[in-house]
């Protein structure tokens, strides 16, 4: 459907699409004449959520969007929660019931006498003089006990300031244009309870936002001092198991005295490399010089009284050397100091005996004999010194070893205590930092759930502007589109040919015309409408004959599907069309037709119609006139439902016309027929739109003579000859 069917539709209902949004225009402004009028207050409550000073908001200056909206709608949902709402509705009441008399600041009179009529006196009874908190306690075991008592209706039903449904729908909040501004507004027919109910939400929803926002922490707090606590336990733990394995173990500090034994151990090696060095030297210095002694001198060093002093002065060297490696002597004048002395007398006892010797022996060459005895005096007492300092280093060595078998597995548990006592202790700390920044966020909720009460809710003086126009118009505008989009659905749904455009989609034959419905109009010229209807379609026929070339006498068939298709009623209008231009007609009718009166027209047999082969076969076989005096031969067909088609016939007239009524629908049927049609009757088939509307007539014809008003014309000449087409 294009846009000039389309007006055309609004045109022709019109006073429909007048009438009818009117009419429930004039029934909404009925129905709301008795509407009640309501006082509105609102309250601005600043949050701080995003540009507010906080504990977190020294740590970083960027803002996270997406948490900042969330927690708006968590605010938002808070705000008109069920919990919430049913909690401001007992509130609300506690308040207006608790009043002896009406109060304007609280209820008006009239919403008082109503609430004091409903309210029962089991409830009455609950209320404790100038304790509201008392009340409220007392009120909300009354509304739990059952759900059929007297408090659960009125908050769970339709009450007008109560109930949950009323606050619900009159409570609205939002965000002031993306701010930390959050607007709350409410609306009652009662302007107390207006003002008193927004007060009540005000206080209720901080009480409910902020034990929600401390519930969130303080869980978490309990969980971190929790962990805490035990992570301490097991450190301290393992921490009394290695004191303990340190008492048993008397260790003072493993790795520094395993380091100070390492250290010993270096430097006792050492002194028995040295000691080895000065044995060694000491022994190879004394051979030489005994062999040189012995080959030059002849003299007996090795006598019983020098072999016994050597003997004892080798014990006294050991135990000197002993308790000089071990510390054992305590004393500075004890033992220490007479074994120094007895070795210095039995070294010089030794000196003496060897002096005594040298002079028995001196001869002419006594000095070296001094010189070579001297050094081995002294290689003696080197000697011996070192041997007995490397029995005690031996005695040493084995002490080490000890006390490395027993520092070796020390160490292996240790390690592990340690590892223990690490792992623990930096579960301690994670735990420990933990719980400071769950503190922490807890003391910024604790903050930030503070809010302020930027702009105080006010007490309405005046009712808020009636809707009832805009109902008014909502109701028209809803009216008006539902009755146009019921005109263009049935136009949509309805599958008559009605249209020349639709029958040629339908067929896919050429229209060769279209004949006007005969009906009474005020405004449509008919017989002037019919005229240039019939002028179109003779015209189409001289041009069709033209173009073939036909000679006299023209056969024409008209067919049609179906009974009742108008073919009589054409055929006698093509016949007066033709007349009145000055041609000679004559009309075959098939069939047993008695009434037929008309001097034109001929009836012959179905029998006689199948016999015929060509339009020739018509000339000179009649009784009356004959055929080949014509110029015009019109055939009625009888409908093809019925009937069946002589296709000789109908290939040799020079055109056949099919007619469809516009009142009917097309059918699978009648494409069959059509097909049969269309196979016998090749390249001179054409169809005929019968009964048309002269609504559904203007886009073949162009425009049809109509009274129009001054509007429609200037809409029509300005518009749609202009934009979309249509001349005259």
């Amino acid at each position: 459907m294009d846009i000039y069917r389309a007006f055309k539709l609004v045109i022709r209902y019109f006073w429909l699409l007048v009438l009818v949004p009117i009419i429930f225009g004039g029934l909404m402004y009925l129905a709301t004449q008795n509407q009640p009028r309501e006082y509105s207050s609102k309250a601005t409550i600043f949050t701080g959520l995003t540009s507010g000073y906080s504990i977190e908001s020294q740590a970083s200056d960027r803002v996270d969007y997406f948490a900042t909206t969330a927690a708006f709608d968590n605010m938002l949902n808070i705000l008109k929660s069920k919990n919430v709402l049913e909690e401001v509705g007992i509130r609300l009441f506690i308040q207006n019931i608790m009043l002896e008399e009406p109060d304007s600041r609280y209820i008006t009179p009239a919403t008082f006498a109503d609430l004091q009529s409903i309210t029962p006196q089991e409830v009455k009874d609950l209320v404790v003089k100038d304790n509201p908190e008392l009340t409220y306690e007392r009120m909300l075991n009354y509304k739990n006990q059952s759900e059929d008592n007297f408090l659960y209706e009125l908050l769970n039903l339709k009450h007008r300031h109560y109930s949950f449904e009323a606050l619900s729908s009159r409570v609205n909040a939002r965000r002031v244009q993306g701010s930390d501004l959050l607007e709350i507004s409410y609306k009652s027919d009662d302007p107390g309870i207006t003002y008193q109910t927004l007060n009540i939400l005000i206080e209720v929803f901080f009480q409910v936002h902020s034990s929600l926002k401390m519930a969130q922490t303080s869980t978490v707090v309990d969980y971190f001092e929790k962990q805490l606590a035990n992570a301490w336990e097991r450190l301290v733990a393992e921490e009394n198991k290695l004191l303990e394995f340190n008492k048993e173990n008397r260790i003072i500090n493993y790795h520094e005295q395993t380091k100070y034994v390492a250290s010993q151990k270096e430097q006792f090696e050492l002194a028995v490399q040295q000691t080895q060095l000065e044995s060694g030297s000491a022994a190879s210095v004394l051979l030489r010089l005994e062999k040189e002694i012995s080959s030059r001198f002849d003299v007996n060093l090795r006598t019983q009284k020098i072999g016994n002093l050597r003997n004892e002065l080798l014990n006294i060297n050991q135990q000197i050397e002993q308790i000089e490696i071990l510390k054992t002597d305590d004393s500075p004048a004890g033992k220490m100091a007479g074994l120094l002395d007895r070795k210095a007398t039995i070294e010089n006892q030794i000196r003496l005996t060897v002096d005594s010797l040298f002079m028995l022996e001196r001869n002419i060459d006594g000095v070296e004999r001094e010189y070579i005895l001297q050094q081995w005096f002294e290689n003696t007492i080197l000697l011996e010194g070192a041997k007995a300092r490397l029995k005690v280093l031996e005695s040493k060595r084995r002490e080490f070893d000890e006390l490395y078998m027993f520092f070796a597995p020390l160490g292996a548990t240790i390690n592990r205590i340690e590892r223990a006592i690490d792992v623990f202790e930096r579960e301690y700390l994670s735990i420990l930092h933990n719980l400071g920044l769950a503190k922490l966020k807890q003391q910024n909720l604790e903050l930030s759930a503070t809010m302020d009460i930027l702009d105080e809710p006010f007490y309405p003086i005046t009712t808020q502007p009636s809707k009832r126009k805009l109902f008014v118009l909502i109701i028209a505008i809803f009216s008006f589109l539902f009755v146009l989009a019921g005109i263009f659905i049935t136009e949509f749904l309805d599958r008559r040919l009605k249209t020349v455009k639709r029958l040629e989609n339908l067929t896919g034959l050429k229209a060769a015309g279209v004949i006007v419905k005969d009906q009474a109009s005020s405004k449509v010229d008919i017989p002037k409408l019919s005229e240039r209807a019939m002028t179109d379609l003779t015209e189409h026929l001289f041009t069709t004959i033209f173009e073939k070339s036909q000679k006299s006498p023209i056969y024409l068939q008209v067919f049609s599907h179906w009974e009742n298709e108008g073919k009589s009623y054409f055929v006698q209008k093509l016949s007066d069309e033709l007349q009145r231009l000055g041609y000679r007609v004559s009309i075959l009718n098939i069939g047993e037709n008695e009434n037929v009166d008309s001097e034109n027209t001929r009836v012959i047999s179905e029998a006689e119609f199948y016999q015929l082969k060509s339009p020739e076969d018509l000339c000179g076989n009649h009784h009356s006139k004959a055929w080949s005096q014509c110029d015009f031969v019109l055939a009625e067909i009888p409908s093809l439902s019925g009937f069946r088609i002589n296709y000789p016939l109908t290939k040799g007239a020079t055109i056949n016309y099919l007619l469809c009524a516009a009142s009917r629908t097309w059918s699978a049927a009648d494409s069959h027929y059509l097909e049969k049609l269309r196979t016998a009757a090749v390249g001179s088939l054409f169809v005929v739109l019968n009964k048309i509307t002269p609504d559904n007539i203007e886009e073949f014809i162009g425009d049809i003579p109509k009274k129009r008003s001054p509007f429609r014309r200037f809409v029509k000449n300005r518009l749609f000859k202009r934009y979309i087409g249509f001349h005259s």
